[in-house]
């Protein structure tokens, strides 16, 4: 079994609360459907670990950007 650690990054605490939804349905959704998506990928389970992290101001900072693979 892999074991992946993921963390979905926002700029406002309103979009984390868009990604989490109602009771935290809309973030169950995301997380099932990119699990289902990487056990086909690799081909076996897969326990998948996500957060929703609050960064204000990551979008207009360039070593931020390329920390997570945009630059």
């Amino acid at each position: 079994m892999r074991r992946i650690h993921a963390a979905i990054v926002v700029e406002k605490e309103g979009h984390k609360a868009i990604i989490i939804g109602s009771g935290g349905s809309k973030m169950k959704q995301i997380a099932t459907a990119a699990r289902l998506d990487m056990e086909k990928l690799f081909g076996g389970k897969v326990y998948l670990e996500v957060w929703v992290k609050v960064r204000g101001g990551w979008t207009q900072d360039e070593a931020a950007l390329k920390r997570m693979g945009y630059g």
